[in-house]
């Protein structure tokens, strides 16, 4: 008797939260690190129209058990502004068929120091302007979410400008 090999797969969308227009600067942490993973799984970065936006996919086995069981990723990145980053991911997760919970989403966060970050399980956007446009889209406040520090400036008035700035030599 022939012996089958049940495949079984876990679907997950990585989305790098940025400004694609404004390379290399602290809001644009989440697309830096998507681009980063991307390299790492050697996976090439597709445009896709009808997302406004790139996509990479990757599948990884996993080799503990006996089953052929991997998983399968879908990595995002949108060509729109970080306010409405929510219309890619939103399209994309439909078009992949993958529901909010299974979306983790890579950000900047004001109120970390420069390189530390944590993971959040869903909740609020905490004034994030990109994480609220998913929230809206995917009607939804449960994407884990990769929080990583881009410090605070001295002066309220100057966030905008913060976070369109790049990093020193000595934060990067």
């Amino acid at each position: 008797m022939a012996h089958s090999v049940t495949t079984n797969s876990m679907k997950f969308m990585i989305v790098g939260l940025g400004n694609h227009d404004y390379p290399n600067t602290r809001h644009n942490v989440g697309l830096t690190l998507v681009n980063k993973l991307a390299q790492h799984l050697s996976s090439d970065w597709h445009k896709e129209a009808d997302l406004q936006g790139y996509t990479a996919h990757a599948s990884i086995p996993l080799a503990s058990t006996d089953d052929a069981e991997q998983i399968n990723l879908v990595l995002v990145k949108s060509k729109l502004p970080m306010n409405i980053n929510g219309r890619t991911v939103g399209q994309a997760a439909r078009k992949y068929a993958i529901s909010p919970e299974d979306v983790y989403l890579l950000q900047d966060d004001l109120d970390k120091p420069v390189g530390k970050f944590r993971m959040k399980q869903g909740g609020s956007a905490s004034g994030h302007n990109g994480v609220k446009s998913c929230q809206t889209v995917l009607q939804s406040q449960d994407m884990p979410r990769l929080m990583v520090g881009i410090d605070r400036p001295t002066s309220q008035s100057t966030v905008s400008d913060y976070v369109l700035s790049k990093f020193d030599s000595s934060q990067r």
